[in-house]
């Protein structure tokens, strides 16, 4: 199956995702929602953070603050940390992703295939948490 929000996300990607929440969280800036989403204009899979402490700096601040994390933390995303992205917890696909699953903390893995939610289009995520 070629690339798309059908496909499977890889489970190298499963796992790699869920060691940068497991890092943010150690180092004291847990996201409230983190989840992977196929983007169609860029054609590809993203890992988005939002709320906690990263919700109280700009995206640019934030994703300083993610990579000195895992740097801090010797752990390689496992993947281009160009993929990562913090996205204000008002944003549609967070807001919807977050108003429709509201898993509660920890890591719950739940896959979303051309779904909408709060009449946000979810055209693919593989959701760790969504508070």
């Amino acid at each position: 199956m070629r690339p798309g929000p059908d496909a499977e996300l890889p489970s190298g990607l499963i796992a790699a995702g869920e060691t940068v929440v497991r890092v943010l969280d150690a180092a004291g800036l847990p996201p409230d929602t983190a989840f992977w989403m196929w983007f169609r204009d860029v054609k590809g899979w993203r890992l988005v953070l939002s709320g906690g402490p990263l919700a109280r700096l700009v995206p640019k601040a934030a994703m300083a603050r993610v990579r000195k994390a895992l740097d801090d933390a010797d752990a390689a995303p496992g993947f281009d940390p160009d993929l990562i992205g913090v996205m204000s917890p008002d944003a549609a696909p967070v807001a919807a992703i977050r108003g429709g699953l509201a898993t509660g903390p920890g890591f719950h893995g739940i896959r979303l295939r051309n779904n909408r939610l709060a009449g946000v289009v979810i055209p693919g995520a593989y959701v760790y948490r969504a508070n």
